[in-house]
């Protein structure tokens, strides 16, 4: 079975919010009238976007008036725009020296130390923002959105939910709640803040991103390609959402779209290393192994510590055969992370059927350590308990197996043929059944064999044939028993 598609998970766009420039203030004397020009003339670049020029001009304003507390505030912000916080922290702390009482400094400051990582002391400029003014919400906001990246959810939600109540119609701050009841698991009300920010601004790519991530995680994926789709025709220079939707893509089947949006994500980002990781799934996927192998070498080059790069190498020589280049790629995969739980299963796997179950026995004993609920580790460990003959051993982990999920019909096979190998011929039957029952026809032939041992001939044939119909792939050595049982029941 393949294992999972290596997803990007929650684009937490939590971008602060800019009050925008200060207002200008009309002065009447004649050197207020000059600063005042150049301010004015800042302004005009900074809307431009030319930023230096714009800097230059309000540093000839504060150089013909050493205390114009508009000036520093202005440059303060274009240095957060340059991203010069230092400069900016400089700037608004001269803002604040001047007039201490007025809180966009300080939500401006704050700003700035977030801009620098610094979450404490931008979370304290918020806070004395909203005690200078309790009525701005981009205070509440921005506090929100700092919460948020530090993983303290509530104090976002209570911020956000403030910030809501002073602009209701703020789309911004729908997603940044969204985001954390998201970060919180409340995925309901997540997509439903997502959704509200999508009515109130219908054209915000964000939004339709972060629902698409949010419709992922929990199994919509229609839905989640939709968004995806809606993002990129927004914003169709947006290189994750061509990812992600080539990741469902992927998943769906719908492998030559997925190598188109592959294509699109590394021609705006060559060094977009995830859409290599998923363009070679999909070349895998289609029995491209030599591109596949190619686009997981420059996913390496790119990355050289992505994990799963080696287990999907891995996967291909499984494929080829090549099991020993497989063991190494899976345990190059261990090395880089060594709770790589796929990594430890798929060489466990190789390990059973190279014969090597002391091996296997201790890569999915490491799994059940990582993950003590792990259905297919049980199950797999139980595999090479009955190839050994230890039935006790395998019955128990089957049984393992199905308390941690009980629709798992291959364990209930697996537990049939143990049960059957003791002659606990009721059991065998009760299970095999079950296993009929969740889909997995090839417990049919343990089914017959069991009827054939309690020398109810007619019902074995009558098995054997169902199972002869109905097989699904892997099972070609009972397929072939099945046939000959068929012939000698039927003389």
């Amino acid at each position: 079975m393949k294992r999972q598609i290596y997803w990007v998970f929650l684009f937490c766009f939590c971008v602060l919010v800019p009050v925008g420039l200060f207002p200008v203030f009309t002065v009447a004397t004649a050197t207020a009238s000059n600063e005042n020009t150049y301010i004015n003339w800042g302004v005009d670049a900074y809307e431009q976007g030319l930023y230096d020029q714009a800097i230059s001009d309000f540093s000839m304003a504060i150089q013909i008036n050493p205390i114009c507390a508009v000036a520093y505030y202005n440059r303060g912000i274009t240095y957060n725009v340059k991203g010069l916080y230092n400069q900016a922290i400089a700037d608004f702390n001269k803002v604040i020296e001047l007039d201490p009482d007025d809180a966009r400094p300080y939500l401006e400051r704050g700003n700035a130390y977030y801009g620098k990582g610094f979450y404490n002391q931008a979370i304290a400029d918020y806070s004395k923002a909203i005690e200078l003014d309790p009525g701005c919400a981009l205070a509440y906001a921005n506090r929100g959105v700092t919460y948020c990246d530090q993983k303290l959810y509530d104090q976002a939600i209570i911020d956000y939910n403030k910030a809501l109540e002073l602009n209701p119609r703020d789309a911004r701050s729908y997603v940044g709640r969204g985001n954390a009841y998201h970060g919180k698991g409340l995925y309901n009300q997540a997509l439903a803040d997502y959704s509200r920010a999508i009515e109130i601004e219908p054209k915000y790519a964000l939004a339709y991103y972060n629902r698409g991530v949010t419709y992922d995680e929990n199994g919509f994926y229609d839905q989640a390609i939709a968004d995806y789709s809606k993002v990129i025709e927004i914003y169709p220079n947006y290189v994750s959402a061509y990812n992600n939707r080539a990741s469902l893509y992927n998943m769906k089947g719908f492998y030559d779209q997925a190598i188109a949006d592959c294509n699109r994500a590394i021609e705006l980002d060559p060094g977009f290393s995830l859409a290599y990781y998923n363009r070679g799934r999909a070349h895998y996927f289609k029995g491209f192994y030599d591109q596949a192998m190619a686009d997981y070498h420059k996913l390496l080059e790119l990355d050289p510590g992505f994990a799963n790069a080696y287990l999907e190498i891995g996967e291909i020589h499984f494929a080829q055969g090549l099991y020993d280049q497989a063991i190494a790629d899976y345990s190059k995969a261990i090395e880089l992370d060594p709770e790589f739980i796929m990594a430890y299963g798929a060489r466990g796997d190789i390990y059973y059927r190279t014969g090597l179950y002391d091996q296997a026995i201790s890569d999915f004993n490491r799994v059940l350590e990582l993950d003590p609920a792990h259905a297919g580790a049980y199950y797999s460990r139980g595999l090479v308990y009955a190839t050994q003959g230890l039935y006790e051993e395998a019955i128990a982990d089957y049984s393992k197996a199905i308390e941690s999920d009980p629709e798992f019909a291959q364990a209930y096979e697996g537990r049939g043929n143990a049960y059957y190998a003791q002659k606990l011929y009721d059991r065998a039957i009760a299970d095999f059944t079950k296993a009929i029952e969740g889909g997995n026809t090839g417990a049919y032939y343990g089914l017959a064999l069991v009827y054939e041992a309690r020398n109810d001939l007619q019902k074995a044939l009558e098995t054997y044939k169902k199972f002869v119909d109905l097989a699904p792939p892997g099972y070609d050595e009972e397929l072939k028993s099945a046939r000959a049982r068929i012939e000698a029941l039927q003389k």
